[in-house]
């Protein structure tokens, strides 16, 4: 199942974030992209960052993490693995989940 988060009636797309942030400051539309990545441009005013009312926690973007299965897994990726699945972002910070 795809979750789709198109709120409005058209969409655009782009290939990074730092493409989509400069679409924003060409005011072609309003983008969601990581807060790391659009700080900078909303202090220096390029940008303004908008409400997310709807979203308690601000907006959150699921992320997989795909494993190969032809190939076996090696001791580093079971250790990510495993540590991925014991944290959760909350209030922008890593928690460990009981």
């Amino acid at each position: 199942m795809q979750v789709s988060y198109k709120i409005s009636p058209t969409a655009w797309y782009a290939n990074t974030h730092k493409a989509l942030i400069e679409l924003v400051k060409q005011n072609v539309g309003w983008a969601v992209v990581p807060e790391l990545l659009a700080t900078q441009y909303i202090e220096s005013g390029e940008v303004i960052s908008l409400p997310v009312a709807h979203e308690y926690d601000g907006w959150l973007t699921v992320v997989g993490c795909l494993v190969s299965r032809s190939r076996p897994s090696g001791p580093v990726l079971l250790a990510v693995t495993q540590l991925l699945q014991q944290y959760s972002l909350a209030e922008k910070q890593w928690i460990q989940r009981a």
